[in-house]
């Protein structure tokens, strides 16, 4: 049975008091001994009083700022080291453009077109121009969110305002998410962020490719690197690294943000002379769900059947299980349990027309499960109740 070291974080030592009023109840304390009790008033209008909190005050406060001192010089370093604070990252999409009809010659449009979201709120510049060949109707380009953040990381088919119109330019869509969006860094992030930098000297081993690749993704993300496995994720290459991410959203990579990833790793300084990095999505596996319980006399099912949507969503939330491993039905069973049901009758998995009461074995080393659809049948007191919460269609 593994039995692996475990760590924990250092604990800074405090420098500020953890109650100044002990500190004024030393000092009158030790004012009455040494004077031999003659000085004895020590209440709120007392000049003694007074000055004593007066010079507790400058204590504190130079205790204040002394207690930041070390994490100043971190910051310092770390600047002196070149460590910058993020301010974020614009998302980026393919967008595809369609044409009202095929042309005789080729159609242009030039780079910085700008297209929107159907609320018309997130905007996107096309990177490069857009040249589709005579006789075709759709051409492909990526593009740029306006802004950065994650708040413009929009789903599948959701930008689709143009926003001027060209002879022939009949509609534009998104056939993938856009994604890449990350929010500012706080200091603390880009502290952390910049040590792990400092630690790691090159790309050489699996976590340290995870760990760069997780820096570029942003806090949150998900990362795992496969040694010897070629570009096409089957056969073997010697000299190869795969890494697999996800975004911090639980998404998964675009095409444009695999160019991007693959690139940045593959830049000069980072990987060693030999090694070819190829850079994929993490594959999802979506999971349909299907539970059975009975309810303690007195229980809300419609809240019941909530918590255990939660539970599940959260437990199977892509990042919080190792890659690869399988997913044990009991487990899924005792995060029903502990939502508050008297009994769990049942737990299956649902795949096309099959149920299944086994445990879901993942096809590969960089799959991951998540939540896709959820029902939930809730037995109280001879009545059942079913709810179903999550995207997917109908069990049956």
């Amino acid at each position: 049975m593994p039995n692996p070291t475990r760590f924990t974080p250092l604990q800074s030592e405090p420098l500020y008091p953890a109650d100044p009023k002990l500190i004024l109840q030393a000092m009158q304390d030790r004012c009455y001994t040494a004077s031999d009790r003659r000085l004895n008033d020590f209440s709120a209008a007392s000049p003694i009083t007074a000055l004593y909190e007066g010079h507790l005050f400058a204590v504190l406060e130079h205790l204040y700022y002394t207690n930041k001192l070390p994490s100043a010089m971190a910051v310092e370093f770390l600047k002196i080291a070149g460590i910058q604070r993020r301010l974020g990252k614009a998302a980026q999409v393919y967008l595809t453009f369609t044409l009202s009809a095929p042309l005789s010659s080729s159609f242009y449009l030039s780079a910085g077109y700008m297209v929107s979201d159907v609320s018309n709120t997130y905007n996107f510049l096309t990177d490069e121009d857009l040249v589709i060949p005579a006789g075709s109707i759709a051409g492909v380009v990526s593009a740029t969110a306006e802004n950065l953040g994650r708040a413009y990381n929009l789903p599948a088919y959701t930008i689709k305002n143009l926003s001027e119109s060209r002879a022939f330019l009949q509609s534009v869509t998104n056939t993938e998410p856009a994604s890449g969006g990350i929010d500012e860094e706080t200091e603390d992030e880009a502290r952390a962020r910049g040590f792990v930098a400092l630690r790691r000297r090159g790309l050489t081993s699996a976590d340290d490719y995870e760990q760069e690749t997780k820096l570029l993704l942003g806090e949150g993300s998900v990362a795992k690197a496969v040694g010897l496995l070629a570009a096409d994720k089957v056969s073997f290459e010697k000299g190869a690294v795969h890494v697999f991410g996800l975004n911090p959203d639980g998404t998964e990579l675009n095409q444009a943000q695999i160019n991007e990833l693959q690139s940045a790793l593959r830049a000069p300084g980072k990987a060693p002379i030999g090694v070819l990095v190829y850079v994929s999505s993490i594959e999802l596996v979506p999971l349909e769900v299907y539970a059975i319980a009975s309810l303690l006399p007195g229980s809300n099912p419609e809240a019941i059947a909530l918590t255990i949507y939660q539970r599940l969503q959260e437990y199977l939330q892509p990042g919080n299980l190792p890659l690869g491993e399988t997913i044990n039905l009991k487990e899924l069973e005792f995060q029903v349990k502990l939502s508050g049901v008297e009994f769990v009758q049942s737990v299956s998995t649902h795949t096309d027309q099959d149920v299944s009461y086994a445990d879901i074995q993942l096809p590969n080393s960089y799959s991951t499960a998540y939540l896709l659809d959820l029902t939930v049948d809730l037995v109280l007191e001879g009545q059942s109740f079913t709810y179903s919460y999550g995207e997917g269609g109908d069990l049956d």
